[in-house]
């Protein structure tokens, strides 16, 4: 595991992907990354830049990472303290921590509706999409900066 972590950071620090602005272990801990995502063009979060964080257990790559906001978003499927519904996320052994960075961009843009871990933003985003969306908008301006 720990050479496929080196090498995966090695990548994604020298060649990354243009969404992803910065990428550093948390200390000295190759298991623990500090990244920094921009928010997708088209999408209340643009021009927002959200710092997630990513563990990865022993048992990396045969179960995914853990990915968690530590940027406040407004958003139907991340708690108030970042955690992160995964759990339609797919993953196999072949994948990268990369991959799965992407898919939380892609959260960001398409939110799902269907069992939203904050139920109220769940129901408004379903219910009120504007009144979300400038909600999203605010909360990106105040804490995305």
């Amino acid at each position: 595991m720990a050479k496929r972590l080196q090498r995966e950071f090695q990548d994604i620090s020298s060649n990354p992907p243009s969404w992803l602005s910065t990428c550093s272990l948390v200390g000295d801990d190759l298991q623990k990354w500090r990244t920094q995502i921009t928010g997708p063009e088209g999408s209340p979060f643009a021009g927002g830049k959200f710092v997630v964080s990513v563990e990865f257990s022993n048992d990396y790559p045969f179960k995914p990472p853990k990915v968690q906001f530590m940027t406040k978003v407004y958003h139907p499927n991340v708690k108030s303290d970042g955690q992160i519904c995964t759990l339609g996320f797919p993953w196999a052994p072949q994948n990268k921590a990369q991959d799965y960075l992407l898919l939380v961009r892609q959260l960001l843009e398409h939110p799902s509706d269907e069992d939203p871990l904050e139920p109220a933003i769940g129901s408004e985003y379903k219910n009120n999409r504007a009144k979300y969306e400038k909600k999203a908008k605010e909360h990106t301006a105040k804490y995305a900066k």
